[in-house]
């Protein structure tokens, strides 16, 4: 047995409130150990049966103490991956039932053997010595290996289901006495807790299911969603539509440290806002708008050059989720550098102005914050103005590629009806034969080739006319978002 300490296994984290304060701590969860170490030790022994395990097991836990069919519970699987997820009860089966339950569970009974996950256990040695018997001729293995697979498969389900079963114990004495505990449920859970003075927070989780996790935290001052803007300005693309799902994200493969390092999260800001609201103001509040600040004047001021390496380094599968890369690739970036960049400029402005309501409730802790929207704000009419410029200039490009098409396709009709039947003959021609017929005809061979070049150069145009239409979409997006949120301080001034 590991010695290490593990979250829902050996102990359950919780936010507790002690007079006033908050505090994390943890409740040990008390199961039987020794039972625990035996069976491991029983599991390598090969001297030792599936039925000497069941044995010692039920000595703890008397058949008729195993009311619950199952517990929700993930341990010890990682909350990144589609997993079991349900720790079964063990069930004593007969050989037929035993036979039975393994072939439904498993498909076919080779592979269930193999990837069952229930404590299937036998109600007397003779059902056991029956299934021995069954399994080594369906898999022509000998008794012994198949007296090991049984008797490990066993052990290692049935420690599972000991720790999930004192796991849930634990969680029913204390439930209604903490504020927040460490779950072990897979799937989307949400649960909120109301911290006092208007302060809540909201966990949400997502383990193993479909095939994800996270932590997420969301803070609420007076209903306030506090949001980590700083974030928009360092990392170079921003999932806009996600940003707002959390204060804090809370990540790693490690399921301890990622409770444990959200605990003292919320404790600490939980307690400062009680204790010291000034510092909980300028640590949460003001340093994330000064820092943004900052960012952004700094991003502004970033050349096109810095702007698209920065952009070239973000992960192809963060590229896909962002918004502006929707739109906007490596083709661009290389071909109009500097409309690539004041398209990363224009999303970023833009995403931080969808915030402005925010922000001006956020200025009724901290008046500084409204310098930031202040600055924030300066930005708009430049882009708006630039935005109208090239939305002009867009729209007369694409009439003269959309003219350019219209020429192209003139000529080639005039072609096709100047020598209708030399295509029509080509037509009907395949391989040598309209190798031949083109050497035969050297004038039409010219008047030909034209044709496949203006052909070739009608679907270059297209290519450019859907670029430079997705480009203008893009423009007039950016626009439309800069117009809603001038709109917004104008009404917030009159």
């Amino acid at each position: 047995m590991n010695d290490k300490r593990i979250i829902n296994r050996d102990f359950i984290g919780i936010i507790k409130d002690e007079g006033g304060r908050f505090k994390y701590d943890e409740i040990e969860i008390h199961y039987p150990r020794e039972l625990v170490m035996a069976i491991e030790a029983m599991s390598k022994d090969d001297s030792c049966t599936i039925m000497d395990v069941q044995k010692l097991f039920l000595k703890y836990y008397p058949k008729q103490t195993i009311r619950e069919p199952f517990y929700h519970y993930i341990y010890p699987h990682p909350y990144r991956c589609y997993s079991k997820t349900i720790a079964d009860s063990p069930t004593f089966n007969s050989f037929d039932n035993y036979k039975q339950c393994l072939i439904k569970q498993g498909g076919c009974f080779p592979s269930c053997l193999y990837n069952n996950e229930s404590p299937l256990g036998f109600e007397s040695k003779s059902a056991y010595q029956e299934a021995v018997a069954w399994i080594c001729k369906e898999l022509n293995v000998e008794p012994s290996e198949c007296c090991n697979l049984l008797r490990k498969d066993f052990s290692k389900n049935i420690i599972r289901y000991i720790y999930a079963r004192n796991y849930h114990g634990t969680l029913a004495s204390i439930k209604s006495s903490v504020l927040m505990y460490s779950a072990e449920e897979a799937g989307w859970r949400t649960v909120s807790a109301d911290l006092g003075n208007g302060l809540t927070a909201t966990i949400s989780t997502n383990f193993s299911f479909p095939c994800d996790w996270y932590i997420d935290v969301r803070i609420y001052i007076n209903n306030i969603l506090l949001l980590p803007f700083s974030d928009s300005i360092v990392y170079p693309s921003v999932q806009w539509q996600t940003f707002q799902s959390a204060t804090r994200s809370f990540e790693n493969e490690d399921r301890e440290s990622c409770w444990q390092s959200m605990f003292h999260f919320l404790v600490d800001i939980a307690n400062k806002w009680k204790e010291l609201p000034e510092r909980f103001v300028a640590n949460y509040i003001k340093d994330e708008i000064e820092e943004t600040a900052v960012g952004l004047e700094k991003l502004m001021q970033t050349p096109d050059e810095r702007m698209l390496e920065q952009y070239e380094h973000i992960s192809v599968e963060k590229k896909r989720s962002a918004y502006v890369s929707e739109k906007l690739d490596l083709t661009l970036s290389k071909a109009e550098p500097e409309l690539a960049s004041m398209f990363l400029k224009y999303d970023k402005t833009a995403g931080l102005l969808y915030y402005l309501d925010l922000f001006y409730q956020l200025s009724e802790f901290d008046s500084s914050i409204c310098q930031f929207i202040d600055k924030l704000t300066t930005y708009i009419d430049p882009f708006m103005t630039r935005l109208r410029k090239e939305i002009r200039l867009n729209i007369i490009e694409l009439e003269e590629i959309k003219k350019s098409i219209r020429d192209i396709k003139s000529k080639i009709i005039t072609l096709k009806e100047e020598y209708a039947q030399e295509f029509d003959d080509l037509l009907n021609l395949t391989g040598s034969d309209r190798r031949n017929f083109l050497r035969d005809k050297p004038q039409f061979a010219e008047i030909y080739k034209d044709y496949k070049a203006q052909k070739k150069q009608i679907i270059e145009f297209k290519q450019r006319l859907t670029e430079k239409s997705s480009y203008l979409r893009l423009r007039k997006n950016y626009l439309k978002s800069f117009r809603e949120c001038k709109s917004k301080i104008e009404k917030s001034l009159s």
